[in-house]
């Protein structure tokens, strides 16, 4: 699982929480299923979602990156966190 620590000064507003891996090739393992789509309350609040992985990922490091992506007019990020290092 993984945890969102977001802090929204503003109103409410409908965004989609993205997870990705890259390994050091730079392929990128994702999985839209796990995309949390939810209204971003105002306030500090932690948002909580799961990242599955294929089963035929190969072993290795990988750089998890996560981002809070707007879905209003039209889609784009609003916020994003690289967490690990560069391959």
């Amino acid at each position: 699982m993984l945890d969102y620590v977001v802090r929204n000064d503003g109103a409410p507003v409908p965004v989609q929480l993205g997870a990705s891996l890259f390994g050091r090739t730079g392929h990128e393992y994702f999985d839209p299923r796990s995309d949390r789509k939810l209204w971003l309350r105002t306030g500090t609040t932690v948002y909580r979602r799961s990242l599955r992985l294929p089963s035929d990922m190969p072993a290795g490091r990988y750089r998890l990156v996560v981002a809070v992506w707007w879905l209003g007019n039209e889609k784009r990020s609003i916020a994003s966190a690289d967490c690990g290092e560069r391959l």
